[in-house]
């Protein structure tokens, strides 16, 4: 008797270290080119027009904690530096503006990076 899927014992997927793609267990390569066994990166295996852009590969390599870093500590920036303006401190219009530049590119690379998926 065969057993069914549910039943089936599933192996454990791996993500690669290079590209963080999601790879079955047993393969000896990630389609990125990083080979499991050796602990090395080849050539990618991918035909050129399925290999991840720049801005894919950055996306890839960005965690949770970076991304909300990016954004919360130039609008701290951003609120510090109107507290600053309202109480006629010193260096209130230099924060404001490196907090707003700093903001803008990384709104600009998360939207690059979400536009190219």
């Amino acid at each position: 008797m065969e057993a069914s899927e549910s039943t089936r014992p599933r192996s454990a997927a791996k993500n690669c270290p290079k590209c963080q793609r999601l790879s079955p267990s047993g393969v000896p390569h990630c389609d990125c080119g990083f080979d499991f066994a050796t602990h090395s990166a080849k050539a990618s295996y991918l035909p050129p027009r399925l290999r991840p852009t720049a801005t894919e590969q950055v996306a890839g390599s960005l965690t949770y904690l970076e991304l909300i870093v990016c954004i919360l500590l130039p609008v701290a920036g951003i609120v510090i530096g109107l507290l600053r303006t309202f109480r006629r401190k010193s260096g209130a219009t230099t924060m404001l503006t490196l907090s707003v530049l700093v903001l803008a590119a990384a709104l600009l690379v998360l939207f690059a990076v979400s536009g190219s998926g």
